[in-house]
């Protein structure tokens, strides 16, 4: 497998409207913007928090960015809110690569499956400020729902919740988004 699946889950709403996408993006050249590579590196943040990594503040992440006060409190909502979602007996996991098969894969920024409830939850954090992203009807969300579901396999899924925790948005008061 490549850096990137054929069918990446973030971009499931392009490619599933206009199939020639596929071949216009592989011919493309790959490229990153400042923005983008603030975005890896508040994700790579929210990783370390997550797992109890002590981050000094002032840190480079692995990508040479180091994130300003704006950028960590902003991924400490997304911290607060995820840990608020854990109880004793549930399975997490974060930054966690699942595949559906080979063209089509990514990486969940965090899952909890409860298996008291059989209730699934999956949080995409979005670190940018200016175009909101709802979760409601978000095919990104339904291939992450899909993938997890399936390595689940017959442990059985009662609930699925797809949140986008996009704090930094400045559209509207609300950061949470189910």
């Amino acid at each position: 497998m490549g850096a990137h699946a054929k069918f990446s889950p973030s971009g499931a709403s392009i490619w599933s409207n206009c199939p020639g996408a596929i071949a216009l993006q592989s011919s493309a050249p790959d490229s990153s913007s400042e923005h983008a590579e603030r975005g890896t590196a508040a994700h790579e943040l929210l990783e370390l928090k997550l797992t109890g990594r002590a981050v000094p503040v002032g840190s480079k992440m692995s990508n040479g960015i180091v994130l300003d006060e704006e950028d960590i409190a902003a991924v400490n909502i997304a911290v607060d809110y995820i840990n608020e979602q854990v109880e004793d007996g549930d399975e997490w996991e974060t930054e966690t690569r699942h595949q559906f098969n080979d063209d089509l894969w990514g990486t969940i920024d965090f899952s909890r499956y409860r298996p008291s409830t059989k209730e699934l939850l999956l949080a995409d954090y979005k670190h940018g400020a200016g175009v909101l992203v709802p979760a409601l009807g978000n095919l990104q969300g339904a291939c992450y729902s899909m993938m997890k579901a399936k390595t689940l396999g017959n442990r059985g899924v009662a609930d699925v919740t797809f949140t986008v925790i996009q704090p930094r948005c400045d559209q509207g008061q609300e950061s949470l988004i189910r």
